[in-house]
């Protein structure tokens, strides 16, 4: 049972380096394919008004042996990156909605998003990248910007670990209105950037079809859970259409 946010840091350290078989500060440049090798399958649609994607950008279901992270591919790629290791952690540490108060609901969020946030991005690498900003105690949109685009994460997901962890720029919110100032970054860096922020792209997990036909000439399917992950295909395919 996770307990603490310093748990959940050690927990996506040893993820990133146990499962993932990352070195320490190495970034991620394909979270789908590395989520693929874990042993999750993605499937990131265009949804439509019925998923709610100001609360929600995806989701996590385990249908018998198959795990599956569904993503809204309306929302940028960098939130989507992020969305995956959000629902690895609640494939982790399933919560029992029903049972839980509101509070633990939360908290489980929160512990989600430190956890994707960590996998992305680890401590000790912030550290690293952020050491010449801490000492001087200034922190500028250039600098959120590089280190985006290097981990592949949303800018104000990595201006969030800063303030949330560097007591040094915990009064830096005006950070947050100079989002798209990038008038210091090199024409590479826009173009990469500009990669973090597009939104529509459909992915589906290679050979995933032809894994849940094995899985179920092997056994490892029941026919109800067969029609189970169908159904929940179709449906979310449907509201892409729409």
């Amino acid at each position: 049972m996770i307990e603490s946010k310093e748990q959940v840091i050690k927990l996506a350290e040893n993820f990133r380096s146990e499962t993932l078989g990352l070195k320490p500060d190495e970034a991620i440049d394909n979270s789908f394919k590395l989520a693929e090798k874990a042993g999750f399958f993605i499937i990131a649609l265009p949804l439509g008004k019925e998923f709610n994607k100001t609360h929600e950008n995806g989701f996590y279901i385990k249908i018998g042996v198959v795990k599956f992270i569904f993503i809204n591919s309306t929302v940028y790629k960098s939130t989507q990156n992020y969305t995956i290791w959000h629902e690895v952690y609640h494939s982790l540490y399933p919560m029992i909605i029903s049972g839980a108060s509101a509070e633990e609901i939360k908290q489980d969020e929160v512990y989600a998003e430190i956890f994707s946030s960590c996998i992305l991005l680890p401590m000790h690498a912030s550290k690293s990248e952020l050491k010449r900003n801490i000492v001087k105690k200034q922190l500028f949109s250039q600098d959120i910007h590089r280190i985006s685009i290097k981990y592949r994460l949303h800018y104000k997901a990595v201006l969030k670990q800063a303030r949330d962890n560097y007591e040094e720029f915990k009064d830096l919110g005006f950070l947050f209105a100079k989002e798209k100032e990038i008038n210091r970054l090199t024409l590479v860096e826009r173009e990469e950037l500009s990669s973090l922020y597009i939104t529509g792209n459909k992915y589906i997990s290679p050979g995933i079809f032809e894994a849940i036909e094995f899985n179920y000439k092997e056994g490892l399917l029941t026919k109800d859970e067969l029609d189970d992950i169908n159904e929940l295909i179709e449906e979310v395919a449907s509201i892409g259409q729409k």
